[in-house]
């Protein structure tokens, strides 16, 4: 890989350096050595991938430094991006209108169109098809300052329809012609609600928008947009809302009439309105109007943007926005709503609490857990997030003693405390017998109580002291040799020199050729 970088820099060193035409040519070279190894070593394309895309971007600028004919260097690019290069290129044509010149472009534009109609020729897998060479053709040309030659070059492609008849009302509307721009929108919109598709009509209506934009009749589309969103609250009229008051280019009418609807809309009104404008300032305090009913009944879009845009500056408006949030994902049954409404509630709690506020999120946990009480889906994953232990928060001493428990002698009080002294076990291990009167055995672990009859684990039977001697070892057959290793001496042995050792299925040592040196006790770590 260095080695193709370094003859790679080379190369492009020397297209700028005046021997443009030798370049081209070992760049092409460079290029195909490439192809070749990505055929071979698919393992290495994504290390390689890089170094190829910056070689066919230096083959088209050395074409350009070499003063090779637009047409030629079309041709090889559009082979280039027709083979895509084991994905290498995937994207790649959107990079081509920063680094091409307009003639190479043009001269791009028309041999894709040329091999659009030549696909329909081709048998089927001998290249990309007719749509892919269309689509080529639109990203070209989305670059372009003219939209008539893009029309042009569309319809030379294939691309009819809709599709064009929108660029046709762009066109018409950049123009100057209100009336033919806005009458073919506008019946394209009918066109496309009689037809039934709902989500074209959709676009339509932001194509409209951006129409009255251009005219600078904005406000109209302002004042469309509220009535649509009065007599409809979706989100996509919160979108459309967004780009209008959010446009860099938007005419100051419209910013008079959204001071219009702040005064006199209704409170929902003016929640949408700050959150499509941005402003944080006045949308905390819209927030601190608004009743919780009417917060929930806003689009869960508008309640994402504010709840995001306050949660540093308003944390406690942010908490109730969360809640809010929360409250509607958890009405739902899919496993994707559950999960959201469990980040909800998991931001509100961390936004009452920076807020100071924590009583807040006490009081809504309450009605929550009377809320989803009967809920057998929802409800045990909420309480067992909310309302278990909270591990890793505070330590077994700060939480304090558990649940009281009877001690033997202790005539059933209070479970004893850290510290406090327990009745030896009988000896021999023996633990007193279930059957007998007395209560059975309690384990203390600092605070924490716990009868051995509720414990996780079985009791295991007392073990006999006559079989709890491990049985004498026979004589080492080492020993019996007359050999006696460093490794097997008296002295006590480290646990280096004890790990060394190998036995037998008899427990007997075995011979260990090699010399094993002892290693002294304190220079061994009693932990390994």
């Amino acid at each position: 890989m260095g080695q193709l970088r370094e003859v790679h820099a080379e190369l492009e060193s020397s297209v700028f350096g005046g021997d443009a035409g030798e370049a081209l040519a070992g760049l092409r070279r460079l290029g195909d050595a490439l192809l070749r190894l990505m055929e071979r070593l698919p393992a290495a394309r994504p290390r390689l991938a890089g170094v190829l895309t910056s070689t066919v971007e230096s083959i088209v600028l050395a074409g350009v430094e070499g003063s090779v004919p637009a047409a030629d260097r079309a041709g090889e690019l559009a082979t280039w991006l027709a083979g895509n290069a084991f994905g290498a290129l995937e994207g790649f044509e959107s990079r081509l209108a920063d680094i091409l010149d307009p003639d190479t472009r043009e001269a791009l534009v028309e041999e894709c169109v040329r091999r659009s109609v030549e696909a329909d020729i081709l048998p089927e897998g001998r290249g990309p098809c007719r749509a892919w060479w269309s689509g080529l053709v639109h990203v070209l040309r989305a670059e372009s300052d003219s939209v008539e030659d893009w029309i042009s070059a569309a319809d030379a492609a294939g691309a009819m329809g809709v599709e064009r008849r929108v660029w046709e009302a762009l066109i018409l509307a950049s123009s100057g012609e209100s009336a033919r721009s806005l009458a073919g929108v506008r019946a394209l919109s009918v066109s496309a609600l009689q037809d039934g598709e709902e989500e074209w009509s959709r676009r339509v209506e932001v194509l409209e928008d951006d129409v009255l934009r251009i005219l600078g009749r904005d406000h109209e589309a302002f004042e469309r947009v509220i009535a649509s969103w009065r007599s409809a609250q979706d989100e996509v009229h919160v979108r459309r809302m967004r780009r209008l008051l959010r446009h860099p280019d938007r005419g100051s009418a419209v910013d008079r009439a959204a001071a219009r609807l702040a005064a006199g809309g209704s409170v929902q009104e003016r929640v949408v309105l700050q959150a499509a404008r941005g402003d944080a300032v006045r949308l905390a305090e819209e927030v601190q109007r608004i009743s919780d009913s009417d917060l929930e009944g806003l689009p869960p879009e508008v309640l994402g943007e504010a709840a995001t845009m306050l949660r540093e500056v308003a944390p406690l408006e942010a908490g109730r926005i969360f809640l809010r949030l929360g409250m509607i994902d958890g009405a739902e049954m899919s496993l994707g709503a559950q999960n959201r409404a469990m980040v909800s509630f998991e931001a509100a709690r961390e936004c009452f609490d920076r807020a100071g506020s924590f009583w807040v999120w006490k009081e809504a946990l309450t009605r929550l857990l009377q809320r989803y009480e009967n809920n057998t889906v929802f409800g045990p994953v909420f309480r067992a997030r909310f309302t278990g232990p909270a591990r890793g928060r505070r330590s077994a001493v700060e939480r304090g003693p558990k649940a009281s428990s009877s001690v033997e002698g202790s005539g059933g009080g209070e479970a004893p405390g850290p510290g406090t002294m327990v009745p030896p076990r009988p000896s021999g291990g023996a633990r007193p017998s279930r059957s007998s009167g007395s209560a059975p055995a309690v384990f203390v672990r600092g605070s924490s109580v716990r009868r051995s009859g509720e414990s996780e684990r079985p009791v295991a039977p007392a073990i006999p002291e006559s079989m709890s001697r491990r049985p004498p070892v026979p004589p080492s057959p080492v020993a019996a040799q007359g050999i006696e290793p460093e490794a097997f001496s008296e002295r006590p042995q480290s646990s280096v020199t004890r790990r060394a050792l190998r036995r037998d299925a008899s427990g007997n040592p075995l011979v260990i050729r090699r010399r094993v040196e002892p290693v002294a006790d304190e220079d061994v770590d009693p932990d390994s």
